[in-house]
């Protein structure tokens, strides 16, 4: 090579590489593409202090080594260039871990070749040192044939690469064209003055590492400092990654491409481990499960720390202009606040303000669904206060009021919690008992009976007419065994001696 000036070019590039290296490093926690940028700036920077240390060492045999050295950043390039390029136009999944490994497998390979090559010659079979009036000398490496493998491979990557973009380029829906123009620009730029240097078009000076220079001066301005003006990068840095919704992005693959940071704290892994999954995996890896199987859209969280927590799943299908499928969105909301008010509402709808009990609408719906399920065996018992309405007029309908609090503690205590106790009128009581026959019902209404004895106060003694009705089959209608056991309880209650 050309010691001198180019040298002096050479330390000048170097040390600007490093510049902007350390500055992607500093700031790349604010934007996701500097993880990639980052790498694509050190890989640059190894080829660029490579080529320097080359030119500036008199010894012919110390400049092949630093030649060589070079491969290291001009392998991997394409790679980490890819990376960064399926990040921006949405396809995450050619970013997984396990795609990048396969595609590093040719660069690794080109890396260990060439710096061994002295020992079996695969990648060149040898250099020819050319010698100037002035004492300087040319290194013209004679090629062999992995070098040519490794060439195919990077301008191929390098080709997709530029493919991609375009395609982007053009979409439509593209909201961020101008920053996929200056990708463009940053990818083609290198490439062509890397194929001028190849076919050695311009030996005096390495064009590859001014182009990539330049090249990164354009990456950088596309991620730190364009994106700062675009409405869509900002939004999605600031707005979808700090909303407390978990969002899942998916391709129209229905494969994750993206995932903000609720996403990823509700999933307990890293965005890398889940690209690429289908969306089926990440809804069995996440720790979630339906509230219930005919209701997909909500959802309860199984994490400790977020106990008891309800989210609803809104999907949308995201299309382009021409109504072309592009992709799909899970959202997932926290609506525990809400739930926990629609069940305090159902509640109040439900249940007797008096007396705590069911009303006689949830009764009714209960009846409904015995109907319907054919529930077998069942039981039912009416109970009547008796001389309610003395007790009113004698002492006030507070002390009314009581009596029926008190009748209705009677009637719930004698029976377990989850049979179903409601009041259907002012002084009118039902229970619905599951899995009973009639001695467990005979039992029920002695207990009901001591329960009043008991309840019973200075003012007003506690008396319910009891009567009852075993299903005798599942095909037998609710609405039937509610009659006969209402007209048992009228029965028994003629038969009482104290009649109101």
């Amino acid at each position: 090579m050309v010691q001198g000036s180019t040298s002096n070019i050479m330390i000048i590039l170097s040390v600007l590489n490093a510049g902007m290296f350390l500055y992607i490093l500093a700031n790349r926690r604010r934007k996701t593409a500097a993880g990639g940028l980052a790498l694509v700036s050190f890989l640059t920077l190894e080829w660029c202090i490579s080529i320097t240390l080359r030119s500036l060492t008199p010894n012919p045999a110390t400049a092949i080594f630093f030649h060589d050295a070079k491969f290291i950043g001009a392998a991997l390039l394409p790679v980490a260039v890819l990376v960064i390029v399926a990040h921006h136009i949405g396809w995450g999944r050619l970013a997984h871990p396990k795609n990048i490994v396969l595609l590093s497998v040719i660069p690794f390979l080109t890396i260990l070749i060439s710096q061994t090559n002295s020992w079996h010659h695969i990648f060149r079979r040898g250099f020819h040192i050319l010698y100037q009036p002035d004492g300087t000398f040319y290194i013209d490496a004679v090629n062999n044939y992995w070098f040519y493998v490794h060439c195919i491979y990077s301008y191929t990557l390098w080709g997709i690469c530029i493919f991609l973009l375009l395609k982007h380029y053009f979409n439509q829906a593209n909201p961020s064209r101008l920053q996929t123009g200056i990708y463009l620009i940053a990818i083609i730029f290198p490439v062509v003055t890397n194929i001028f240097d190849l076919i050695g078009w311009v030996q005096a000076y390495d064009l590859t590492i001014f182009a990539f220079t330049a090249s990164i001066i354009f990456f950088v301005y596309a991620v730190f400092f364009y994106s700062a003006y675009d409405l869509v990068p900002l939004a999605r840095i600031k707005l979808v990654d700090s909303l407390p919704n978990p969002i899942f992005i998916y391709n129209r693959e229905c494969q994750l491409t993206d995932a903000n940071h609720a996403a990823v704290e509700l999933a307990g892994m890293g965005v890398g481990a889940m690209w690429g999954q289908k969306r089926e995996v990440i809804m069995q890896a996440l720790p979630i499960h339906p509230m219930d199987p005919g209701l997909p859209d909500y959802w309860t969280v199984e994490l400790p720390e977020r106990k008891n927590l309800v989210m609803s799943l809104e999907s949308q299908t995201v299309t382009e202009v021409n109504g072309k499928v592009a992709g799909f969105v899970d959202i997932f909301t926290d609506v525990t606040a809400l739930e926990k008010a629609k069940k305090k509402i159902e509640m109040i709808a439900l249940t007797d303000k008096l007396t705590g009990l069911y009303n006689r609408y949830h009764f009714e719906e209960v009846m409904r669904r015995k109907d319907e399920e054919k529930t077998f065996p069942l039981a039912m018992i009416m109970g009547d206060v008796n001389g309610l309405k003395h007790i009113n007029d004698s002492y006030g309908h507070a002390v009314g009021d009581d009596l029926i609090r008190r009748a209705a503690a009677a009637m719930k205590n004698a029976v377990r919690s989850d049979d179903m106790t409601a009041r259907i009128g002012g002084d009118e009581f039902v229970i619905i008992l599951e899995d009973v026959r009639e001695e467990d019902v005979l039992r029920i209404l002695e207990t009901i009976k001591a329960n009043c004895g008991k309840a019973s106060g200075d003012t007003a003694l506690l008396s319910i007419c009891l009567g009852y009705c075993v299903r005798e089959s599942p095909e037998q209608p609710m609405e039937e065994v509610f009659r006969r056991a209402d007209q048992d309880m009228y029965s028994r209650k003629a038969s009482e001696l104290f009649l109101y």
